[in-house]
């Protein structure tokens, strides 16, 4: 290769030794740092390793995986710039190693890095975030090499949309459509953690780019549950004979368009009319989208050696967990106008038609506008409003000892999106520009309006941009839902690093007074703002904020009730309820 002509051969030219941390320069040096043990420790030393012996046995794979010597001494000249930035040099070596023996062709991805400078740096950026990612890249390098060339741009949702959908109808059983969209999923989170992590992308494009990802996931599973029982069950049609249809409408991070990497996804299905399936077998337009929903929350979420694509989570339907997995638009709206509740008043805020009969979705939303937010507000939605305003304090004093809990210590992700939620619930009825399930955007709209000053705008969305990129690279860690901190000093430096600090005590104090100061401010406006949303207000029996709460802590329930002389609690909440 013309590579090897720019690499000295003489060992006396390169300067390199068994006791000289220098990189290795020629052929020579690149042959004795496979050979030799001192050589292989030495370099390490000089590229941050922990384990310098264990350092040289990962170079040593890359070689024998069929890259030259020539490279392997270019390479390892620049493993010792690029791995003292990275959080874990020990591991990301390691991936390195796995990486080039999974490629077809090893010898043209080491000369890459090579011919391209940037093209090693940015891997192990990738490496860096933490083992989920890296095996996404080892599992599949051809799609990291797509990636890669595409830089991670993003993509237009009816577009990812669009691809789920179509390698859903390709299979017939329901195995290789769940291994269809998990290996979907996969490649366009690597392609989203690229313009995250590499491209620097802003949060809300992150945070959107993952929601299409999901609605695409929805609608390729919803498209496949249905067509799948309506060869079996035939078409279900309204009493007049046209079809019946049904939504998924999304709540929670996914309704706002703000999912995490790792989140549960918030849905509730509602289906355009009763009536009858015209097919072979006598069901009820109820019968066959409840199976509809079954299979699709099986489809995305069910046991798969890849895992599951998401947790569903359907617990926001009308009747909660006690309810039918789906409704009829008229039972639904009829639901919320006689039973519908503040909490859910603030649930609903964020819906939006994810996947299926999207207009459906949509005259959903438009018929319940209304309801959620009201023009004018009743005792009993003061009531509700002011309960949900004493829940958000309680939680944060209870949790917010836990300053490592990044979501739901005092001050965090947790405090600004229900403050924000409930800002938006005593004002959306007169000011319209207010409603959206979009937490950034909703404080954009609030300081607009007068409802935040441009001072605590700033502040609270700067500070809940940072703290969700915090979520986010302790998620992308190993694809778990997490929101603490590391205990371990070392832990938290890594973590640091993963935000952008140096590997270094000041890099590792910075990012924890950065954490410190933004959950200080934010408890401090949002004080502010609770209370002069009813500054006069005086606590009421604990009694009326546990028939208020949807979710009351299970030794509250226990204490008042017990107090009350009950014997039997759960019925007697469930009366009370």
């Amino acid at each position: 290769m013309t590579m090897s002509a720019a690499v000295p051969t003489s060992t006396a030219e390169s300067g390199f030794g068994p006791d000289d941390a220098a990189a290795p320069r020629t052929v020579d040096d690149a042959r004795r740092l496979l050979d030799d043990a001192t050589a292989a420790a030495s370099w390490g030393r000089a590229a941050g390793l922990a384990d310098p012996i264990a350092g040289g046995d990962a170079v040593r794979a890359i070689a024998e995986s069929g890259v030259t010597l020539d490279l392997i001494a270019s390479l390892a000249t620049r493993l010792i710039d690029v791995l003292p930035t990275v959080s874990e040099p020990d591991r990301c070596l390691r991936e390195l190693a796995r990486y080039v023996a999974a490629v077809r062709n090893p010898l043209a991805a080491v000369a890459l890095f090579e011919r391209d400078p940037d093209a090693l740096p940015i891997l192990m950026r990738i490496f860096s975030t933490g083992p989920w990612l890296s095996s996404l890249v080892v599992d599949d390098p051809e799609a990291w090499e797509r990636v890669r060339l595409d830089e991670g741009r993003p993509r237009a949702r009816e577009a990812v949309v669009a691809e789920a959908r179509s390698l859903a109808s390709l299979v017939h059983d329901p195995d290789s459509a769940m291994r269809a969209i998990r290996g979907f999923k996969r490649r366009e989170v690597l392609r989203i953690a690229y313009g995250d992590v590499v491209g620097g992308q802003r949060l809300e494009t992150v945070t959107s780019q993952l929601s299409h990802v999901a609605d695409a996931i929805v609608a390729a599973s919803l498209d496949f549950a249905t067509n799948r029982l309506r060869e079996q069950w035939g078409e279900p049609r309204d009493h007049v004979g046209r079809p019946a249809t049904i939504a998924a409408m999304a709540l929670g991070k996914l309704g706002g368009q703000e999912l995490n990497y790792s989140s549960d996804i918030d849905l509730v299905f509602v289906y355009s009319a009763d009536g009858r399936a015209a097919g072979p077998r006598s069901v009820t337009n109820h019968e066959f989208f409840e199976r509809v929903v079954r299979d699709v929350v099986k489809l995305v979420g069910g046991t798969h050696e890849l895992g599951a694509a998401y947790r569903v989570d359907l617990r926001l339907r009308p009747l909660g967990e006690t309810g039918p997995a789906a409704m009829s638009l008229d039972a639904t709206l009829q639901y919320f106008d006689q039973h519908g509740r503040t909490w859910q008043r603030q649930a609903w805020m964020k819906a939006r038609p994810a996947a299926g009969d999207e207009p459906l979705g949509r005259h959903l939303v438009e018929q319940l506008e209304p309801w959620i937010f009201h023009r004018w507000l009743s005792r009993a939605d003061i009531s509700g409003i002011k309960a949900l305003k004493r829940k958000i304090e309680h939680r944060s004093r209870a949790a917010g000892t836990d300053a490592r809990d990044v979501k739901n210590g005092r001050g965090g992700i947790r405090d600004i999106e229900f403050a924000i939620q409930f800002l938006q619930l005593l004002s959306g009825g007169d000011t319209p520009r207010v409603r959206t399930g979009n937490t950034l955007e909703a404080i954009r709209r609030l300081a607009e309006t007068g409802g935040l000053t441009d001072q605590e705008r700033g502040i609270l969305e700067t500070n809940y941009t940072l703290l969700r990129s915090v979520e986010h690279r302790l998620q992308v860690l190993c694809d778990r839902r997490t929101h603490v901190l590391p205990e371990s000093p070392e832990e938290r430096l890594r973590l640091a690093v993963r935000m952008g600090h140096p590997r270094s005590p000041d890099g590792l104090a910075a990012f924890e007074h950065g954490i410190e100061e933004a959950a200080r401010l934010n408890r401090t406006i949002l004080d502010h703002l609770l209370h002069d949303a009813f500054p006069d207000e005086t606590a009421p029996e604990p009694e009326v904020d546990l028939v208020l709460d949807p979710d009351p802590d299970p030794g509250t329930v226990r204490e008042l009730l017990a107090r009350r002389g009950f014997r039997d609690i759960p019925a007697a909440y469930r009366n009370l309820q």
